[in-house]
């Protein structure tokens, strides 16, 4: 790739970019003038509200005589002192009547209730803001006046009403600091406000510069002169990638400066308050490094997303569940249950939400702040690798452009055979991954955590099941649904059992790094599986996963990719999506390994039966070591030393993958 090409597309692209008013006007115009008028405007608008709530005078009834005028001194009298200006109506025929034309705002009824006491009831109006607060009004004044008859009664019995009524005294005390009270609320406010304004600037010119070029012919153009495929994608990528960051960082200083002149505007009537804004200087660079890092993933996927539509109305179609998607992860991060974990720390746009929203309350989790960076790192990667794969295929950037996603078509239009398109996987794939994450805690809430295994693994073999039948995709080469014969099962098993070896010399050390999340995911395994039968286990957690998560990822994904890249293109990013799907730092790594062995033993034998054995004997194995761990032969195992174990183990292991491989490679007529 000549990089002086490079840098003279980005400058034209970016020279194209910023002679469009749109893009200006979202840049610029709209963080500089729009959102200090909102904050300012709304910081007014909550200020009128309160002072008018607390000025504004309530016309209340009372539908009783007995104990009124006592009742409506107490109104009249006390009611200044909450800050409230009370009219008593008088007068009124029929109370109800009145409050349904909105003469009263609330009225007040009496009765005697079983047990002789008297039950007062306020009636009002649920859908009229003074109504209401003309309830509330009048709910303090009768709580007033029941202080007060209590008062009298205890009085009059010789009693200290203060030494009864108010045996001890409750005051709260706010330790949390100035800083750390703002820092809080900037948390929960800017992360979301941060990932939809960088979904937003990345999608105008990311459609622009791909399907709007197709829809007036200047990509052909473009692709006609002396450059390659990777310098032009590197170029668009690198513009859109600007703007994004450009603009994030606009809507920032524009935001912080709308905030600073209300903290100037508060501290102005209140010199009490006082912030140090410095403290909030470490925040705002971890955060700033991460927006350039999650500004580039966003960038890729839009692009991405954008290269599949043929004109720029069809690619705002395609922007619009993905931007309500990256909408949907951000508000997941207001939930209180929610919390800044290992695993958390994985999930696209969430991760960097909670991380904000952390920083802000000045916790400084190194661990997690290096998993949130690495994994956008991950995520961004993998997009750019599947962008580049898009801009180096003209079958995929124009003519069959169509048929990457034929989800979209309709059935009577989709020609029978083949396999799913890379579009069509990726639809899936997110389908999958979305139920799975927001599916967990429904789950968890309603029914046992077992569940939380069956229920989107039954969902992913169903969905990738029905996208074939709905494709009319030809099933056994898109599940590589071939009978293995012996020599493949007995290959398959000397695979699974060196791949055990190897899995566990890699979680041992990987679990010396990353104690926490160990901890995290046995915690987890032994909330699910405590206390079930051993045969349960193994069908729910050794072979369920197995099956479906095999025909998701070796079948329906790896189909899609396998004749559209490179072989060792397509089982590496089959292999990180299996990785990366797991949302655990230690899971993750070792999974992706797992995920490389099971991809390869498909490539191999064209036979998903192969990896499910691999994959189930791999599940089967943790199965019985959470089930028996007081076993003779499991104790054996934990009693070796960790030296000699990781060598032995990781040495034999290898060993026998590699006999495994090497018995597949020579059944020349393999019949899998």
């Amino acid at each position: 790739m000549n990089f002086k090409i490079t840098a003279s597309l980005y400058k034209k692209e970016l020279l194209d970019i910023f002679r469009d008013k749109k893009t200006i006007i979202i840049m610029l115009v709209v963080p500089l003038l729009l959102y200090p008028a909102i904050f300012i405007f709304a910081a007014q608008i909550s200020v009128s509200v309160m002072n008018e709530a607390q000025e504004k005078s309530y016309t209340i009834a009372f539908d009783f005589e007995e104990s009124a005028d006592r009742i409506k001194s107490v109104f009249e009298n006390d009611s200044s002192e909450y800050g409230y200006s009370v009219n008593i109506a008088d007068n009124i025929s029929d109370c109800k009547e009145a409050l349904e034309n909105k003469e009263i705002n609330a009225y007040i009824t009496s009765e005697k209730d079983d047990s002789g006491k008297t039950l007062y009831r306020i009636y009002f109006l649920s859908s009229d803001s003074d109504s209401a607060n003309a309830a509330s009004v009048a709910n303090d004044m009768l709580l007033e006046y029941r202080n007060d008859l209590r008062t009298e009664i205890l009085e009059a019995n010789g009693i200290n009403a203060d030494s009864v009524l108010e045996p001890i005294k409750i005051e709260q005390n706010d330790t949390a600091s100035s800083e750390q009270s703002v820092g809080y609320m900037l948390g929960s406010i800017l992360p979301v406000i941060l990932a939809v304004i960088i979904v937003m600037s990345a999608t105008y010119p990311a459609t622009d510069i791909t399907a709007g070029e197709k829809e007036r012919g200047t990509l052909e153009t473009l692709i006609t002169l002396p450059i390659s495929g990777k310098e032009m994608f590197a170029s668009k990528f690198l513009a859109v990638s600007t703007i994004a960051v450009f603009s994030a960082f606009i809507n920032i200083l524009s935001m912080a400066a709308a905030t600073g002149f209300l903290y100037t505007s508060v501290v102005t009537y209140n010199s009490d308050i006082s912030i140090d804004i410095s403290s909030f200087v470490p925040a705002v660079i971890i955060t700033g490094i991460c927006v350039i890092v999650f500004a580039m993933f966003i960038s890729a996927m839009t692009m991405g997303i954008c290269s599949m539509a043929k004109s720029f109305k069809e690619a705002q179609n395609y922007m619009t569940p993905f931007t309500l998607i990256v909408m949907l992860a951000g508000y997941v991060s207001f939930i209180p249950s929610v919390e800044f974990t290992a695993s958390t720390a994985l999930v696209p746009v969430l991760n960097i939400c909670l991380l904000i929203k952390q920083l802000f309350t000045f916790e400084y989790n190194t661990a997690l702040i290096l998993e949130v960076f690495v994994s956008n790192i991950a995520y961004a990667a993998f997009s750019i690798i599947i962008l580049s794969r898009i801009y180096n295929s003209e079958n995929i950037l124009f003519e069959e452009n169509a048929k990457e996603i034929k989800l979209f078509e309709r059935r009577a239009n989709i020609k029978s055979g083949g396999t799913p398109g890379i579009g069509d996987a990726v639809i899936v794939l997110l389908l999958s991954v979305i139920f799975m994450i927001y599916s967990s805690a429904i789950i968890a809430a309603k029914l046992p955590l077992i569940y939380s295994i069956i229920i989107p693994q039954l969902f992913f073999a169903a969905v990738c099941i029905a996208g074939a039948l709905y494709l009319k995709c030809d099933m056994k080469k898109t599940l590589f649904l071939r009978k293995p014969d012996f020599i493949c099962i007995v290959s398959a098993i000397i695979i699974g059992a060196g791949n055990i070896l190897v899995n566990m010399v890699l979680t041992s050390v990987f679990s010396l790094f990353m104690n926490d999340s160990t901890d995290e995911m046995n915690q987890s395994m032994q909330l699910i599986t405590d206390g079930r039968p051993f045969i349960q286990l193994l069908l729910i957690i050794g072979i369920l996963p197995a099956v479906c998560e095999e025909i998701l990822f070796r079948g329906y994904l790896y189909s899609s990719v396998k004749n559209r890249m490179k072989p060792l293109a397509a089982m590496i990013i089959v292999s990180l999506t299996f990785g990366l799907y797991h949302m655990n730092l230690i899971q993750s790594t070792v999974t992706a390994i797992l995920g490389m062995i099971l991809v390869y033993s498909v490539y191999r034998t064209e036979c998903i039966f192969v990896s499910m054995i691999i994959h189930a004997m791999n599940n089967s194995f943790s199965v019985i070591c959470m089930s028996y761990p007081d076993n003779a032969v499991i104790k054996r195992i934990n009693e070796i030393p960790p030296v000699q174990g990781i060598i032995m183990f990781s040495v034999i292991g290898a060993l026998l993958i590699f006999a495994g491989f090497y018995i597949i490679k020579k059944h020349k007529r393999i019949n899998c």
